[in-house]
């Protein structure tokens, strides 16, 4: 409590009080300890009271640490564009389209008139109408036997034998198709092991083997390292990058994920830290010079080749805590300008535009620094 607050308060006091608190000095010492405790004792229990409001609505929280069965109000974050729901003008649609040349051709042809019953079956067809039917064809395995030839030379009586085709190295094995699918299922879709083997059973009439589909998985791996590197190296060039990285667990032992993501690529990286050892580890952080977008997890911040920006989401969490709990307004003003923004930008890219006008941009900067300017008025320096 500083000392206006303090004048404040003692001045509210009755006048018979405040006389006998300027003939004791001592018990007006003692008054004001007392009061900074009152407020200091507050202050603790709003924060431990606003602790135990956090959760994945209002915080960087996770959802899987709110707590469960509390039944709380659903805020949505994001305001309304007034657009219909499903595709927007302009956006490319995933309706079905005929095709100019069809796999089959099925003729339906017309023999009786439907009105008079007269035989047109030598009649050519002046016109057809069209209707196009869009099918899966039985699926199965194909199975291919290969046969090397074994022949004895006439002469030497030599045994000779004819070359299997490059990778066929075994009695009986999958080809490479039905493996990158059971790769697909488990990796892109996240479908169990089991469940792929299943998947086989059911639509395909054949078995596939757990420890054939972790031998895929292997093969995959290693084929893909000149990939990952790849990736690696356009995330390392992109202008911007968002790092963030999530809890998992690994034979039963909590891990962490780390990401680094553009528009168009993710590098994933596991590591059993969270902080800067594994971030090292990734070996992207180290080596970024662009924008280095993220929440507000110390590390990143310690990375002073790079520029840093805060993820909005995470903004509009922690200023939905401050006017639900502290009812401050400058915190909802913040939170819907940065809603409207993001709806101008989004509308902006539906339209085919790669950036706003610099007048629009300016006019938002102003009021976003218009609203900063008048909250920081009611914090002390």
């Amino acid at each position: 409590m500083n000392d206006n607050e303090l004048a404040r308060k003692i001045a509210e006091l009755p006048v018979e009080t405040q006389r006998l608190l300027g003939e004791h000095p001592a018990l007006r010492q003692l008054l004001e300890e007392l009061f900074g405790l009152i407020d200091e004792i507050q202050r603790e229990v709003k924060r431990l009271q606003d602790l135990l409001k956090l959760n994945s609505h209002n915080s960087s929280k996770p959802p899987s640490s709110d707590q469960p069965r509390v039944k709380r109000e659903v805020v949505n974050l994001r305001n309304s564009t007034g657009r219909k729901p499903g595709g927007q003008m302009g956006h490319p649609g995933t309706t079905l389209q005929a095709v100019s040349n069809p796999d089959n051709v099925v003729r339906h042809k017309v023999n009786v008139c439907s009105h008079c019953g007269e035989d047109l079956s030598s009649v050519e067809a002046t016109d057809v109408e069209k209707r196009q039917e869009f099918d899966i064809p039985p699926i199965k395995f194909v199975v291919t036997e290969h046969q090397a030839e074994v022949k004895v030379c006439p002469e030497c009586h030599a045994q000779s034998k004819g070359d299997f085709p490059e990778g066929i190295t075994q009695p009986v094995q999958y080809a490479e198709r039905p493996k990158s699918l059971a790769v697909y299922l488990n990796q892109y879709q996240l479908i169990p092991y089991k469940r792929v083997t299943e998947i086989f059973e059911d639509v395909l009439g054949g078995s596939i083997s757990q420890g054939t589909l972790l031998n895929a998985l292997e093969t995959s791996y290693n084929n893909l390292a000149s990939t990952e590197e790849r990736i690696k190296v356009d995330i390392l060039n992109s202008p911007t990058v968002h790092f963030d990285d999530t809890g998992l667990y690994r034979g039963g032992q909590r891990i962490w994920l780390h990401t680094a993501s553009t528009e168009e690529h993710t590098y994933y990286f596991p590591h059993e830290r969270r902080g800067r050892e594994a971030l090292d580890a990734a070996g992207i952080l180290p080596e970024y010079k662009g924008v280095a977008v993220h929440d507000h997890f110390e590390p990143y911040n310690s990375y002073e080749d790079c520029s840093h920006a805060f993820c909005n989401v995470h903004h509009l969490r922690e200023l939905t805590r401050a006017y639900e709990q502290d009812g401050v307004d400058w915190a909802k003003e913040m939170a819907d300008l940065l809603m409207e923004i993001k709806g101008v930008v989004d509308e902006a890219k539906d339209s085919g535009k790669q950036a706003l006008e610099p007048s629009l941009v300016n006019f938002y900067h102003q009021r976003y620094q218009g609203i900063l300017s008048e909250a920081l008025k009611g914090y002390p320096p």
